[in-house]
């Protein structure tokens, strides 16, 4: 369910912070009447944030980098789930690729991320 909610209503951001570092977050942006769905997913998963927006009628579900790292992804390999949409898949690939190769300047990243096809191998976790 959560894979569905993410490839729907969420998506995997990779940004430059101040001093050139890469923020990773999976985010989940939902109507404010999922708020208790949201409220359920983060007492199972034991990770992440809730922000609420009344003014727009909007919840955030916010998991940090090292949250997607050592819980979220690892999850995800050990049940062999994967995203559907393609725009998903890449934001994986491109996190998962930022992962393992242990980069944190964006001036790092590669112009090109090779794409794995949501074939991450299992024993590459957990990350070190």
């Amino acid at each position: 369910m959560l894979v569905g909610l993410i490839d729907g209503d969420g998506y995997i951001s990779i940004t430059q912070i101040p001093g050139g570092f890469i923020r990773i977050q999976l985010i989940l942006s939902m109507n404010m009447e999922e708020l208790d769905m949201v409220k359920y997913i983060q007492s199972v998963l034991k990770v992440g944030r809730i922000n609420t927006y009344p003014a727009i009628n909007t919840v955030k579900y916010i998991i940090s980098r090292t949250d997607l790292q050592e819980v979220v992804f690892p999850l995800l390999a050990h049940h062999g789930l994967f995203f559907l949409t393609n725009a998903r898949r890449a934001q994986f690939d491109r996190a998962m690729f930022i992962l393992q190769n242990n980069i944190n300047l964006f001036s790092q990243l590669p112009s090109e991320i090779p794409t794995r096809n949501n074939h991450w191998v299992i024993l590459n976790f957990p990350f070190s």
